[in-house]
């Protein structure tokens, strides 16, 4: 995992903000600086980058004005796409796209602005659309996809004479292939996306600088009979014949769980194979090198290649790499060996436990390379070549000892770059374009404007700037996950090995131990956290906030925030419109935790198994799990689609709006009635929802959700019903917190719409400040009381959720006008944050687990921003 943070790096000291806008009106010119720094020690020429910029309110109604320039003030070929819009139709997040140079080890700074400055020339790019196919010319390569039979790339030409045109001898892949996409089913049964439905096929971009084409479908079997849907993205980029291609596996039946809820390996709906492939065939001529690499360094160094040859990573190559946490659906640990494999024509000359894999192989004209990003993480992987000239890339690779199993309900996404080359290639390094190519798709460089474009965008709350100076202890508790040691979560992962295609992403939920009554009651067990409370969104958030002091923890945490939120989009989620009980309620949404206290077993990230391996154990609500609203979540996905352009994971965030949708609007087990995180988090899933499309049922929705949970109907917060209850309890406010901030930001979405104070949800949320600043507020000893009663008073105290409750006190000094009010408000935020210190003090780690990480990094915000600044935002 080390290594994988060595993957970015963000510049240290940049540039000063240039660009003088504000929210308020437009200004005369737009500056954004994007800054670049290379890590991997070689020099990057032509990388294409893509990422994603907020804007102000009313900067820019038009995209043609927008232009990237180098560190000489000179135009790049660049494009850009809108990805979301302000109220009155001026770009939010705009989608940037160039070619970005940096030397090896050094800094490149580049300039957004609507300056419309043109560059001298432009690669060519060109995409041409007929009744039957689409042909993307990229300068050095043709390729023409087929709308009725598509397979992958169908047909490649090159350019080998450098004419600027493709001849019949120039085409490197013969007329008839083996298919370029390949599953084998359990029966030895050949599956291709030529025999299966195509449902659509789309051109999601076509600009000077990148081509990207999606198409949906159905693998079939020669009969036409459909098995596994899938969805493959192509990205091609100007001048150069690297594909990035995104292909998503797809099964979208219902699964039967047990009896109970439980939704374990193994059950009818889930499908199960030998191999699933994507490869393309070339027309070699004469001897055929192959080379195996690792990172932009050669492992095999262009062998002959006399028979099948290539790389096969079985298990994570850790330490615990035979873990119990990869047991298939027969209870069994299938993984033989420790890392990886090279391997030719029956010799295995070299193993490697963790490499950043690639595969590249050519004959004296041309070649081709091909690489899986985040290859280790996501084993079992395989990259293979054949003397035939077959190219494979293998997603779930037939070497793998067992059965491949996707349940009902489930995708995955992964992520591959096919390099189509001519021209002889350099034996060192510098020269080798093969090898930087490889270790730039592995090692992508990042660009990033400074913090304050993100943080003042409208998108994230009042969100101070890191500043371990002011707030000491608040950003070690923020940071610990990672500075911690000798524990901290990266060594949590790596103690269960959560890794392989379905776990790479999540984190371990280690606060659980065993319940269940057996002889290892009390110990941790191996259970999955699903990324509860929104993780990857807290990941995401500390990545942008600590991006100026701290560079290299703003990596750490971009990285484990891609691979969280990729997983979540794909695994965590019930990716089916099919299952009919219930009346739908579980289509589409977010599965639970592993269930409390129990080894997660055959269940992998779908709640609670059965049966478990020591006693029983019987809780409230049962021992099963399914997805309801108090584990949904979408801020995260939409944070990561804005600054990606990511389609599959929006794609994901649109599943669980609609479904929370139906669910609230038509009161089918809408789960809306109390002030808990159920409503909470259904009140986030609109807002991010009305944020990005501005439709108006999302605002009827939610302002349901406020109606139904409004302070008038809860008992306590009436001087005559805590009277009337005076021995009654009012306890574990930290879910009611959940709610009262996501109206708190719902506020705020709305003023900024409007322009004008938005009672409805100041009314609200002030309401609930007052009661937790009068009752709940436990001064410097206890923060916030977990449980109080009129008759008792407080007890106890909310640990870790401290700082969400301190959100609720501050957002009520924000919006009431009365002074003892605000005043209440803040003594008791700080009185909170005195709370916290002293429990550091008491504490022998700030970090304990992720499920306390989650609830740390998601709260406090709103009173560091207000004592930075000193004043709240206009």
């Amino acid at each position: 995992m080390a290594k994988q943070y060595q993957n970015c790096l963000f510049f240290a000291t940049l540039l000063s903000l240039s660009f003088l806008l504000s929210f308020s009106g437009p200004v005369a010119a737009l500056e954004i600086p994007l800054n670049v720094e290379e890590a991997e020690g070689y020099t990057r020429r032509s990388e294409p980058v893509s990422t994603g910029i907020p804007l102000p309110r009313a900067a820019l109604k038009d995209l043609s004005t927008l232009c990237v320039t180098g560190p000489d003030g000179a135009a790049v070929p660049a494009q850009f796409e809108t990805l979301a819009t302000w109220p009155d139709g001026s770009a939010k997040w705009v989608l940037v796209d160039f070619f970005a140079d940096c030397p090896a080890g050094g800094k490149a700074g580049y300039l957004l602005s609507d300056s419309g400055k043109r560059p001298e020339s432009m690669p060519m790019l060109r995409l041409e659309e007929s009744g039957d196919a689409v042909t993307v010319e990229t300068g050095v390569m043709r390729c023409r996809l087929d709308r009725n039979n598509f397979d992958l790339f169908g047909s490649i030409w090159l350019d080998h004479d450098r004419d600027g045109s493709f001849s019949v001898s120039e085409r490197v892949t013969p007329l008839a292939p083996e298919p370029g996409i390949k599953l084998i089913d359990s029966h030895g049964r050949k599956i291709s996306s030529l025999w299966g439905k195509i449902e659509s096929f789309e051109v999601e971009a076509a600009g000077p600088v990148r081509a990207t084409v999606a198409v949906k479908g159905a693998l079939g079997d020669s009969d036409g009979e459909g098995f596994l849907d899938y969805t493959a993205r192509l990205h091609f980029y100007a001048g150069t014949g690297l594909v990035r291609v995104f292909f998503t596996l797809e099964n979208h039946n219902p699964t039967v769980p047990l009896p109970g809820n439980h939704w374990v390996l193994g059950r009818p709906g889930n499908i199960f194979f030998t191999d699933l492939s994507l490869s393309a065939q070339l027309n070699f001529h004469g001897p055929v090198q192959m080379s195996v690499g690792d990172g932009s360094r050669e492992i095999l160094d262009r062998v002959v290649l006399t028979g099948t040859g290539g790389i096969y990573q079985e298990s994570s190559g850790g330490e615990n790499w035979f873990h119990r946490n990869h047991m298939n659906h027969l209870g069994k640990i299938p993984m033989r060996f420790r890392g990886a494999k090279t391997f030719l024509d029956g010799v295995e000359p070299y193993r490697v436990n963790r490499p950043d894999a690639w595969l590249h192989v050519a004959d004296r004209q041309f070649g081709l390379a091909v690489a899986v990003r985040h290859f280790w993480q996501n084993f079992p992987k395989a990259l293979s070549a054949a003397p035939d000239g077959t190219v494979r890339v293998a997603l779930w690779p037939e070497e793998f000892p067992t059965l491949h199993e996707l349940q009902g309900g489930e995708i995955k996404t992964h992520e591959a770059a096919f390099f189509f080359h001519t021209g002889r290639q350099g034996s060192n390094r510098r020269e080798n374009r093969v090898a930087t190519t490889m270790g730039s798709f592995h090692n992508p460089l990042y660009v990033r404007a400074p913090a304050q474009v993100y943080l003042a965008s409208g998108f994230f709350d009042d969100v101070a700037a890191y500043d371990p100076k002011r707030f000491p202890t608040y950003e070690h508790y923020q940071q610990a996950a990672l500075i911690s040691e000798p524990v901290n979560l990266v060594a949590d992962i790596e103690a269960i090995d959560e890794y392989g295609w379905r776990n790479f992403g999540d984190t371990w939920a280690k606060n659980e131990t065993d319940k269940t009554g057996g002889p290892h009651s009390g110990r941790q067990v191996v259970s999955h956290f699903n990324l509860e409370y929104d993780f990857g969104y807290g990941m995401l958030f500390q990545s942008l906030r600590t991006l100026v002091r701290a560079p290299e923890l703003s990596c750490k945490w971009w990285n484990l925030a891609e691979a969280a939120l990729r997983h979540e989009s794909d695994i965590d989620i019930y990716h089916t419109t099919r299952d009919t009980r219930s009346r739908g309620v579980y289509n589409s949404g977010k599965f639970t935790h592993t269930q409390h206290g129990v080894e997660a077993g055959l269940v992998t990230h779908r709640g609670g198994p059965r049966p478990h391996w020591f006693g029983t154990l019987r809780w409230p609500w049962g021992q099963g799990g399914a997805p309801e609203s108090g584990h949904f979540n979408t801020r995260g996905q939409m944070c990561y689609y804005y600054l990606t352009g990511d389609r599959r994971v929006l794609e994901s965030a649109i599943e669980q709006t609609d479904l929370v949708y139906r669910k609230v609007s038509q009161d089918v087990f809408a789960q809306i009635d109390n002030l808990n995180r159920n409503a909470g988090n259904n009140l986030q899933i609109l807002t991010d929802a009305y944020l990005y499309t501005g439709d108006e049922k999302y605002r009827e929705a939610s302002e349901k959700i406020l109606r139904s949970t409004a302070p008038e109907k809860q008992w306590y917060m009436s001087a005559e019903g805590r009277a009337q209850r005076a021995e009654d309890k009012v306890s574990g406010f930290w879910t009611s917190a959940i709610c009262i901030n996501a109206a708190a930001r719902w506020t705020e979405v709305m003023e900024e719409k409007t322009g004008k104070p938005y009672e409805l949800g100041r009314n609200y949320v002030t309401a609930y400040a007052d009661f937790v600043s009068r009752f709940l507020a436990g001064g410097p000893g206890a923060g916030f009381y977990f449980a109080w009663s009129r008759a008792g008073g407080g007890e106890r105290n909310h640990g870790p959720w401290t700082y969400r409750l301190t959100d609720i006190a501050m957002f009520g000094h924000k919006y009431s006008h009365d002074p003892a009010l605000r005043k209440r408000c803040l003594k008791a935020a700080a009185d909170a944050f005195a709370f916290m210190a002293k429990r550091a003090a008491r504490s022998r780690s700030f970090y304990n687990n992720g499920k306390e990480t989650t609830m740390i990094i998601g709260g406090g915000h709103e009173y560091t921003y207000y004592r930075q600044k000193g004043r709240w935002p206009k």
